[in-house]
This record gives C-alpha cells, sequence and structure tokens, in this order.
C-alpha cells in the first residue's frame, strides 16, 4: 500500500464525521476543527464528482498522448505499440507523483492516469503475445490489477481485477472443447464459490478489511451475481446455443435442466434472506434483481398463466406484501423498521464517540438552547430568580 494508513483512516473517519454533521449529530464546529487537526488524503468521497473528474482526466491525457504520437509515429514505424508501453510507464510515474506529493486517494484525476496506464501496458503485453495468447494476456492483467488494486485501494482496479480472473478463467474452459463447454456453467459456479469463501477469509482480519472494504465489497457483489447467473437456466439455455452451435428444439432441453431450474427459483430466495438475516444491503438488493431475472426465466420458457393474468395476480401480490410490511414495520424502534435511515455509517456511533472522546479538540459540545428562564416574571418563571 502506498498510502499512510493513518491518514486513509483520517479521510474514513473524516467523511464519517461530514455525515454526522449533515444529519445534526455532531456540531459543524468540530467538523472543522477536526478536518483541521487530521492529515487526510485529498479525495472525492461525492461518486458524481470522482467520476467527471475520471471522465476529464481521460479526456486530457487522451488529447496529449494524441498529440504527441502524431508528432512521432513516422519514425517508430511498425514498433509504435512500444509508445504505448512507454506512455504507460510515465502515466504511472506521474500517478507516483500526484499520490505522493499532492495526495491523491480515489479523487478521479488518479483513478485515470491509473486506468491510462494499465491500459496501455496491457495493450502492449497483447500486441507482444500478437494478440493470440489470451490465456497469457488474462493472466497477465490479473497481476497486474491485483498489484495495482492493493497499492492503491482503488474499486476500479478491483473490478479490472474480477473481470481479469474470469475471463482467464472462461477462456481456460473453452480451451478444453467440448467437455470445457458442458462443465462451463459448474465450473463458473465453483469458481465464484471459492472467491466468496477467500474474500470471507480476507473479512476475517479486521484491520486488513478496513482499508479494503470498498474493494471487497464490489468483489462480493459480482461473486454473487456470477454465482447465480452461471446457474440461471435461461443463462445456461443459451450459453449452450451459443457455444455449442446447437438448437434446442421445442419439447426438448438441456442437460441437468432440472438442477438449474431449482438452482434459478432456490438461490434468489437465500440471497433475499441471507440479506436480512446478516444486514446486507447489496446481497439483499442481488436477489431481489436475482428474484425478478428469475420469474422473468420462468415465463420465458414456462408459461403456467397467461401474461395479463399473471401481472394482474403479481401485482396484487407485491401490493399486498409491501402493505403489510410496511404496517408491520412502521413505528419499530428496533431491528428493521419502515421509518427511514436518518443515520448510515460505516464505523457506528461507538467508534465516532470514542475518537471525539480521545482527541482533544480544544471545544466544548454545545447544548441545545432552551428559552425557559427563570427570573424576571417571564412566563413559566413565576416570577422566581434563577439563584436559590
Amino acid at each position: 500500500m502506498i498510502y499512510n494508513k493513518e491518514e486513509i483512516k483520517n479521510t474514513f473517519i473524516l467523511q464519517e464525521l461530514d455525515k454526522l454533521a449533515d444529519k445534526k449529530y455532531v456540531p459543524n464546529a468540530r467538523k472543522i476543527i477536526a478536518s483541521k487537526k487530521l492529515i487526510a488524503l485529498n479525495t472525492n468521497s461525492k461518486w458524481w464528482i470522482r467520476l467527471l473528474y475520471l471522465f476529464l482526466g481521460i479526456m486530457a491525457l487522451g488529447f496529449a498522448y494524441s498529440f504527441f504520437d502524431i508528432t512521432i509515429i513516422d519514425s517508430l514505424s511498425k514498433s509504435y505499440p512500444v509508445l504505448f508501453f512507454i506512455q504507460g510507464l510515465i502515466t504511472y510515474g506521474v500517478l507516483e507523483f500526484l499520490v505522493r506529493e499532492k495526495n491523491y486517494f480515489n479523487h478521479g484525476i488518479s483513478d485515470a492516469f491509473l486506468l491510462s496506464s494499465f491500459a496501455q501496458v496491457i495493450f502492449y503485453v497483447a500486441y507482444f503475445f500478437d494478440y493470440e495468447n489470451i490465456l497469457a494476456i488474462l493472466l497477465i492483467s490479473s497481476v497486474l490489477s491485483a498489484v495495482l488494486a492493493y497499492r492503491f485501494v482503488n474499486i476500479l482496479m478491483a473490478v479490472v481485477l474480477f473481470c481479469s480472473l474470469f475471463g482467464f478463467h472462461f477462456s481456460a474452459m473453452l480451451e478444453l472443447g467440448i467437455i470445457g463447454k458442458m462443465l462451463l456453467p459448474f465450473s463458473s459456479i465453483l469458481f465464484a464459490g471459492i472467491l466468496l469463501y477467500l474474500l470471507k477469509q480476507i473479512k476475517s482480519t479486521r484491520d486488513y478489511y478496513f482499508y479494503y472494504e470498498s474493494c471487497i465489497s464490489i468483489l462480493e457483489s459480482l461473486s454473487f451475481a456470477v454465482l447465480y447467473l452461471s446457474g440461471n437456466y435461461l443463462v445456461v439455455r443459451m450459453a449452450s446455443e451459443a457455444l455449442m452451435n446447437i438448437n434446442i428444439q421445442a419439447g426438448k432441453d438441456i442437460s441437468f435442466a432440472w438442477f438449474f431450474n431449482l438452482f434459478t427459483i432456490i438461490v434468489p430466495v437465500f440471497y433475499v434472506y441471507s440479506g436480512i438475516k446478516n444486514k446486507s444491503k447489496n446481497l439483499l438488493y442481488i436477489g431481489l434483481a436475482a428474484l425478478l431475472f428469475a420469474v422473468y426465466t420462468i415465463r420465458t420458457y414456462h408459461h403456467v398463466l397467461p401474461t395479463e393474468f399473471a401481472l394482474i395476480i403479481g401485482g396484487i401480490f407485491l401490493f399486498c406484501l409491501a402493505y403489510f410490511s410496511i404496517k408491520k414495520l412502521k413505528n419499530r424502534a428496533e431491528s428493521y423498521t419502515y421509518e427511514p435511515d436518518n443515520f448510515e455509517t460505516d464505523l457506528g456511533f461507538d467508534e465516532i464517540e470514542t475518537f471525539a472522546t480521545a482527541t482533544d479538540f480544544g471545544i466544548v459540545v454545545q447544548e441545545d438552547s432552551n428559552d425557559f428562564e427563570f427570573g424576571g416574571g417571564k412566563f413559566g418563571g413565576g416570577g422566581a430568580g434563577s439563584g436559590f
């Protein structure tokens, strides 16, 4: 990791204090003093600002390198891919400077330099292998993205890492021929399951998980999605027809159709149950999306009712479920509730309170003002003075 761990922790704390201040749980004065006391990194907590800086950074790099390439492309002739490798190294050097000197962390600009350097190096790697050895290219991409995700604690590199790993697995299975294509759904389920197990082991190391929580969270979400899609009946059937160049006629079915039909129905229910039980919003949302896709799959291949009747019955069921859920959860003070969540934080009140207590900001938290006064005959005072 290139960053100072204490500075990353301070950055996370300031982000949580900012949320607390927005919800009026912490005075703005404390947030301002904390930002002056703590040494934090230069980051953008709002995703749309980070995305805007990423877009602007990629455009700026594109214009700069396009101008540079046009001026010297004739002198390089057929060795122009080497230029991409050199540009990738230069971009990475600038990234190291921005991180070390400017303390850029998930800023958007740093993301643009990181993605640009990675893409140019991988392009040269593909050229080196004549764009043919896909397994070698994906393996190098996996290793490089893993190193960059670890070094810069970057969620975008975590996504690239997952895509590279799954692409390597997918290509390796296709290399096995017809046997690999037949086993692809089961191997993909196994791939996602192993990755989820490894991520669970990483999460057990609390100190390590604290800094890479966002990266691990996106890897988990992608793994859960791939796990379900790998066993979904519609996906398996369409993939079988595309990869094996076959056309499954009406009245016929794929191998192990019973397993994939059960998998299509059971897994979304398990996701929703686990999401509620473990209070995991990501898993809950993935489970609900998988449940909708399961309904679509069943409606595509198993016509139980006409479409209009199915929609009416489904709408009535969802309306009743939503109505009684709201009635049941409304005004609950514990566990799950229908009321809006006024505060959402990963650190929690206890850690924020511990931090606020342990850190001497030099201020005293002001109590809420009270118009009730004693003395002077003001309403409620009865003419009594405030002293004994």
